[in-house]
């Protein structure tokens, strides 16, 4: 059955009991480039084999977002709700985002065979909690061709790797405290090892480990985040 085969079983599984599948399709490697940040009818995602198979499906609606697009299974009218005003946000995955409206419509994230490396949804909650160092000052110019042929040109504040470098590269630090929560339900899709996160027990662990490091920020504190942040 292979990507396509899983693609069916989410969305089968998802939209039935009237939920929406957010399936990633991040273009950021187009930055810098000479085309369009994004094209949301042709660019393919950066992420691999199982984006690209949803953006092929036309059950999906592509968000335009210029660097973190996501395509989205479900009821349209909801589905283009929830992927509304993404042209023009401030950064990538902005609390005013489709990342921030997880938290909203108590959403989860799942993720396959990778780490919380990869949780993107970590980048929004840190921005909304004012996590320091995660922002770029200055702007970054993006560009979209929208669906209908028209172009979109604009600035993004893309985020700061000034102090962290590629700040998801820490992610994983936060695991322990997720645990705490309950956050993170385990299990297995076929070989691959999948990790069910809540997201809003996500935002409580990350509100409370920023309250609790004495710089605001909880990553800077070695390789672990010391418990006293969350227990």
């Amino acid at each position: 059955c292979g990507a396509e085969g899983l693609l069916d079983a989410l969305v089968e599984n998802i939209t039935a009991r009237g939920g929406l599948l957010c399936v990633p399709t991040h273009t950021w490697d187009n930055l810098g480039g000479t085309g369009f940040t994004l094209d949301v009818i042709a660019s393919d995602s950066c992420l691999g084999t199982f984006p690209n198979v949803a953006l092929a499906d036309p059950r999906g609606i592509r968000s335009e977002n210029p660097t973190h697009s996501m395509v989205v299974f479900g009821d349209k009218t909801r589905a283009e709700a929830f992927i509304k005003g993404e042209l023009t946000v401030k950064t990538p995955t902005s609390p005013d985002s489709c990342y921030g409206r997880l938290r909203a419509e108590n959403g989860y994230i799942l993720l396959v065979g990778v780490t919380q490396n990869s949780n993107t949804y970590l980048h929004s909650i840190e921005e909304l909690l004012n996590y320091p160092n995660r922002v770029e000052k200055t702007p970054t110019a993006v560009s979209v061709k929208r669906e209908d042929g028209s172009v979109y040109s604009g600035e993004m504040y893309l985020f700061d790797e000034s102090v962290h470098g590629d700040v998801s590269h820490k992610f994983y630090m936060y695991e322990p405290a997720f645990r705490h929560y309950g956050a993170i339900r385990d299990g297995k899709i076929g070989a691959a090892a999948t990790q069910l996160c809540d997201a809003a027990l996500i935002f409580k662990a990350m509100e409370r480990l920023g309250s609790r490091a004495p710089s605001g920020d909880p990553l800077m504190h070695g390789d672990r985040v010391p418990e006293e942040f969350y227990i």
